[in-house]
């Protein structure tokens, strides 16, 4: 039944994502409600239409769900400031509450039946924040409660997990079995190894070239992993705390224990995504890449090839996300140096907001909706897009 699944998907990604010549489909814009005075972000959507985001005003910073035209406000208690970063198929929402940069900070669930939880806490969150649809999610701290290495704090917590011998330094995805995908850097070694750990188990460290570093972004179907190979770096921020950062140079896709290069648009490097939201149920892979001219442009792979999915007419395209069906969206520059929101499908590039002043796009369901923001001379507000044929 689950082959039969996403070979439906694949066919209809064919006649929804590919063919020249359709006609372009007709987006509808929604602004959500935010409160007189305030400005907001539309960060992440559901299957069912559902937005996670957050409103604020000066330093107050409101975690917020959208259902439909309604607003709900995510309990914060006394504290100033929180942000919804991610939202499930079942309503759970995921996210920071805290005093904000600098002060102790709490990673929450916020669940649909209104219970909260809070998990994780330290002083410097990295901002990665993952939920999958079994309410498990994962954030990565330089300084998790107690003290400790860079590593993968699990909420509901299970622990503080950093692979025997390294250090667990960047997390980037977590699939619906529990495993979360980064990296580790075995120090004495000077390697940088591509690894999936999950609590309760020995850490699983992928194939790479000899002599190369690797990083785990994503997870697809049927057991395959998204990552990169590139160049470790060393730094250290103004509070202090080291950190271990991958340069990507190649994007790449491990099948069992091989591993497979995706290539680049005739420039030297190409990379996957890392907001957790470029891989689908049919193994499109999408990312960006450094183009033969020099530019960076957003990419789609699939079934062995890498295609160009232009711009707005500027130099660079970045994605966000990407649905079932292929369909892509993000940011592009325009011809006049403007950063809008696109949705590309049938093979084009459409701009969700021509005229506006700045957008963003973040993420796509199934159903066409789109969650983003639209920047105006009157500040930012959260919009959804949904795509009408």
């Amino acid at each position: 039944m689950r082959t039969l699944a996403v070979l439906t998907l694949l066919l209809a990604s064919l006649l929804v994502g590919d063919p020249a010549g359709a006609a372009a489909p007709r987006i509808v814009t929604v602004a959500l409600p935010v409160p007189a005075g305030y400005t907001g972000s539309a960060e992440d959507i559901n299957s069912s239409g559902q937005v996670a985001g957050s409103v604020e005003r000066g330093a107050t910073r409101q975690p917020v769900r959208w259902d439909g035209s309604t607003r709900v406000d995510l309990p914060i208690g006394e504290l100033p400031a929180g942000g919804a970063a991610e939202i499930n198929d079942a309503g759970t929402v995921f996210g920071i509450v805290g005093g904000g940069a600098g002060t102790y900070n709490f990673a929450r669930l916020w669940r649909a039946d209104g219970s909260t939880e809070d998990c994780a806490a330290g002083y410097y969150f990295t901002g990665l924040l993952r939920l999958n649809e079994r309410d498990q999610s994962v954030l990565e701290t330089s300084q998790p409660r107690g003290g400790g290495s860079n590593g993968v704090l699990f909420c509901p917590a299970v622990g503080h997990v950093t692979p025997t011998g390294g250090y667990f330094v960047r997390a980037y995805g977590i699939d619906d079995a529990g495993r979360v995908g980064g990296g580790t850097v075995f120090v004495a070694e000077r390697k940088h190894r591509p690894t999936i750990v999950r609590p309760g188990a020995d850490p699983v460290y992928l194939p790479i070239p000899e002599g190369t570093a690797g990083h785990v972004y994503d997870f697809g179907p049927a057991g395959t992993v998204v990552g990169a190979l590139g160049q470790p770096t060393l730094s250290s921020g103004s509070s202090g705390v080291w950190g271990f950062t991958l340069i990507p140079e190649q994007a790449v896709v491990w099948v069992g224990d091989r591993m497979i290069r995706l290539g680049t648009l005739g420039g030297p490097t190409s990379a996957p995504l890392t907001t957790g939201r470029g891989v689908n149920r049919i193994g499109d892979i999408v990312g960006t890449s450094v183009t033969a001219s020099g530019q960076t442009h957003g990419f789609r792979w699939r079934l062995g090839r890498m295609t160009d999915i232009g711009t707005l007419g500027g130099p660079s395209s970045t994605p966000a996300a990407v649905d079932d069906l292929g369909q892509i969206v993000g940011t592009s520059t325009t011809e006049s140096g403007e950063t809008h929101a696109f949705l590309w499908t049938g093979g084009r590039m459409i701009d969700l907001a021509p005229g506006e002043t700045a957008s963003t796009a973040t993420a796509i369901n199934n159903r066409g909706q789109i969650a983003g923001s639209i920047t105006t001379a009157d500040g930012t507000r959260p919009v959804v897009w949904t795509v009408r044929r």
